[in-house]
């Protein structure tokens, strides 16, 4: 328990210490586009709901794939581990993703359909895990962003979501 103390704390004061500002910037690696042969089913379904007119998209959490391990009156914090699913969703808070694991490829559908993977090893900046990868306002979206093959890689993020 004592440790499960200690990482929300870390998470949380890396969290406060990026919305300062004070976190280093860097922009990730170009993405490679992927072919219409190559996305998978559950990608196929998510982009038939962008192509069919679909406005309303469900909240980054609660999510199945995720479990809450902390929250008070300021913040909520996830553990996600990536899996090959893929979800459209929109960001309704304020957010700081922070990996603890980062060594898979990410296949992700953006609010127009197109499909992109990023490479493992294209961190922003090659930042070291654990890092703080991005700081996302709410209203982001609809997006999705899954693992291409979570046996060769995933990644596993913490999120801290701002209620406020």
């Amino acid at each position: 328990m004592k440790r499960a103390g200690f990482l929300v704390i870390f998470l949380v004061t890396m969290a406060f210490w990026a919305r300062a500002g004070q976190a280093p910037t860097a922009q990730a690696p170009a993405a490679e586009v992927v072919p219409p042969s190559e996305i998978p089913p559950s990608a196929k379904a998510e982009i038939a709901k962008l192509q069919s007119g679909q406005t309303k998209w469900p909240p980054l959490f609660p999510s199945p794939f995720a479990k809450k391990v902390f929250e008070n009156e300021r913040i909520i914090v996830w553990d996600e581990t990536l899996t090959s699913e893929h979800r459209l969703h929109k960001h309704i808070r304020d957010i700081i993703a922070i990996y603890v694991q980062d060594d898979g490829d990410l296949m992700s559908i953006d609010s127009k359909g197109a499909v992109t993977i990023g490479r493992a090893g294209t961190r922003y900046g090659g930042a070291e895990v654990p890092h703080v990868s991005a700081y996302v306002k709410a209203g982001l979206g609809p997006h999705s962003t899954a693992a291409v093959d979570p046996t060769k890689g995933t990644r596993r993020i913490f999120w801290i979501e701002f209620k406020n």
